[in-house]
């Protein structure tokens, strides 16, 4: 049983999730939560007392407490998802047409991606009339408008371009981009390739502005003494700047397993107040080392350090647990890091509860929580002897235990998973370290002592770039990152409670815990089995979403048949089908667009202008020969760019348009669609199609 009178935080935090659960997922009106609700605390309350024949007042009282923060998280939740109102730039939006828009820089724009960055808007001005209008845009610079000005944050600025709303991801078993910008209020993005105009500077709040301008001049003097991968690891690891890490070396990091290490988190948040605990006590070594003020100033410069670096999800929890500690160590009270874990997660979750569904929210809070319960478990599995191999183990068992929660979640949301984390959580994580303090070193040196900051950055440089090299080499390895793993939601929940009891039963040693441990394993394994044999005479046809090139599969039992260019493939979207087939369990792909061969699995022939089964024909159109085939088609699929037939169909059937269809050729596809008196489904409008027996296909 868990001890919940010790952790009074844990329960408040658990109703909380479980409101926005029920928000994001349950489409149903207030009032019929509201009366279940209602009903369920009486029947609770009904029940207890048939039960006792007594009146417990604390007992429902606590019960109706849980359900008033159960209704905190639903109403905060829906709160921020009807958050637009009616002053959304949407509401001004007028399709096709160019507008001005004027609004301040949230971000650094991201040269990787186009210089993207978030503009919240201010003003929406078309037909010589400007309207007050809120909420962010996700706005990209054209390359033409960089070379004149690239804004900052803080900046407002005046922009010309055309506002689209921004598209669903509708690939199957894929990132949905739109999604998780909807859950931050964006629902447009805006692209300029015009000149940026400045209208005026420094419009952010006055703490975020003035720790957004130290983080610009630090990020100079970074740039003063560094250069090339050395400077960009820099930027990204002493104040989160990313921007400037190129491709191939943010893949090197998350391939490894080092990409916490990029980001921000609370191991630099622990550094920065170690450093700053010591600087403290010798300061105050004469009086009271838990004085108020020295906490106060640690915590005032900790919270600064948070804004400055981006104030992400990992290192607010980080700076919002240490306030708590250092405070309750200063006033000599008894202080839970479980219950301040719960503590923090309940106040940001309440102020911000969309972060309930971003990765770095649940990658900081799992993998603190894995490291508190299991480090101590897996450390007592060894008790070396001499204080090296004690250091040594220490990061040993911190990244072992880490892996406990934070492994299957990393396999389930990005379908991978790197096999030597146990090294990457060692050299690279040491090596940082010794970097963050030499780069903390390097900045307030500049400001105190600059004339020592050639020696510094000497030795900054040679150990960021040691610590670059310890990330390759560990990618470098064989088998460095397993890649297209898939985990369904019931196979991620049991392995990861095997997991859990794994570790537990190693503490306890209890028959019981084993029996629970294997019973997770094999239910776990038994439902992968049965998957992995329901999909034996699976027939399913997907065409994919893209926009550059066409893509369609046809998946028979475990065999995977693709219609589309197997570069063009590779290089364009291997992540918008991988996922989809590692799901279906395919085994074996053969890329059937340009061969004559014919493949016969049962009752069914697939061929590079043919699906032929039972009691399905499918005919593959490619060109404008292939409308007229010798069979009668149930589907006609086209995955070429090609216009519609000047004359009707011998044998009408249901269309299937691939994405590259769009525009005039759309709209004369609409036309004769509706003359032939057929069905039509426009993946361009529509969004992907997955059709499985008897394939009932929907219309536009």
């Amino acid at each position: 049983m868990i001890p919940w009178r010790l952790f009074p935080y844990l329960r408040p935090c658990l109703a909380i999730i479980a409101g926005i659960l029920v928000r994001e997922f349950v489409t149903t009106e207030i009032w019929i939560v509201v009366f279940c609700l209602t009903l369920a605390s009486a029947l609770a309350v009904t029940n207890d007392f048939l039960y006792t024949s007594s009146v417990r007042y604390p007992f429902y009282a606590g019960y109706i407490i849980l359900m008033l923060f159960f209704g905190l998280g639903f109403l905060s939740h829906h709160l921020h998802t009807i958050g637009l109102g009616s002053t959304h730039y949407g509401h001004y939006v007028v399709e096709g047409k160019e507008v001005r828009v004027i609004g301040v820089i949230k971000e650094y724009p991201n040269q990787r991606k186009k210089y993207r960055t978030i503009l919240d808007v201010e003003f929406v001005c078309y037909d010589s009339n400007c309207y007050k209008a809120r909420n962010p845009i996700q706005l990209s610079i054209g390359g033409n408008a960089v070379k004149g000005y690239l804004p900052s944050p803080g900046d407002r600025i005046c922009v010309w371009g055309i506002i689209n709303k921004i598209a669903k991801n509708t690939n199957p078993g894929t990132f949905d981009f739109a999604q998780y910008l909807r859950r931050q209020k964006i629902t447009h993005q805006l692209y300029t390739s015009n000149d940026v105009v400045l209208l005026a500077t420094y419009q952010l709040g006055f703490f975020r502005q003035s720790s957004m301008n130290l983080r610009n001049r630090c990020l100079k003097i970074f740039e003063k003494y560094l250069k090339g991968d050395p400077l960009s690891i820099a930027k990204a690891m002493v104040l989160g700047y990313r921007q400037d890490v190129q491709d191939e070396l943010y893949q090197s990091f998350s391939a490894s397993g080092s990409m916490h290490i990029l980001a921000v988190s609370g191991m630099h948040l622990a550094v920065i107040a170690e450093i700053l605990l010591k600087v403290m006590d010798k300061l105050t070594f004469r009086r009271r080392r838990t004085g108020m003020i020295p906490s106060l100033i640690i915590i005032a410069l900790l919270w600064f350090f948070s804004f400055m670096t981006g104030a992400e999800s990992a290192i607010i929890r980080s700076v919002l647990m240490f306030t708590l500690i250092l405070y309750g160590k200063t006033l000599q009270h008894h202080h839970s890091t479980y219950n301040i874990m719960a503590f923090c997660a309940a106040i940001m979750l309440i102020y911000y509860p969309s972060q309930l569904f971003n990765a770095g929210f649940l990658f900081s809070f799992l993998a603190l929580l894995s490291l508190m319960y299991f480090q101590p478990l897996v450390q007592s599995w060894w008790q070396p002897s001499d204080l090296f191999s004690i250091w040594i183990w220490q990061y040993i068992s911190a990244s072992i235990a880490a892996q406990v929660l934070v492994g299957p979640l990393t396999v389930f949301l990005f379908n991978q998973f790197p096999l030597y984390f146990v090294l990457s959580g060692f050299i690279p994580v040491w090596l940082s370290a010794l970097s963050l303090k030499l780069g903390l070193l390097l900045l307030a040196a500049e400001f105190i002592l600059p004339e020592t900051n050639g020696l510094i950055s000497i030795g900054f440089e040679f150990m960021l770039t040691y610590f670059i090299r310890s990330v390759q080499w560990v990618e470098s390895l064989p088998m460095a990152c397993i890649d297209d793993l898939f985990l369904s939601v019931p196979e991620f929940v049991f392995f990861s409670l095997a997991t859990v009891s794994l570790m537990v039963f190693v503490k306890f040693r209890s028959k019981r815990l084993m029996i629970v441990m294997v019973s997770f394993f094999v239910l776990g394994l038994v439902w992968r089995i049965g998957s992995g044999w329901s999909h034996n005479g699976q027939f399913v046809l997907t065409v994919y979403d893209h926009k550059k090139v066409v893509l369609a599969d046809v998946f028979m039992g475990h065999n995977c048949f693709s219609y589309g260019d197997s570069t063009l493939a590779s290089a364009y979207a291997d992540y918008i089908y991988s996922a989809h087939r590692s799901k279906h369990y395919i085994e074996e792909i053969r890329y059937v667009r340009d061969t004559t061969k014919t493949w016969a699995l049962g009752n069914r022939e697939v061929q590079s202008k043919r699906i032929i089964s039972e009691k399905l024909n499918i005919a593959i159109v490619i060109e404008q020969k292939d409308f007229f085939p010798d069979c009668s088609p149930d589907i006609y699929l086209i995955l070429g760019k090609v216009w519609p037939p000047q004359k009707p169909m011998a044998h009408p059937g249901c269309i299937v348009l691939n994405a590259l269809i769009k525009g005039k050729m759309l709209e004369q596809w609409k036309s004769f669609a509706a003359k032939q008196d057929v069905g039509l489904y426009s993946v361009y409008e529509c969004g992907s199609i997955v059709l499985t027996p008897p394939f009932k296909i929907p219309n536009s």
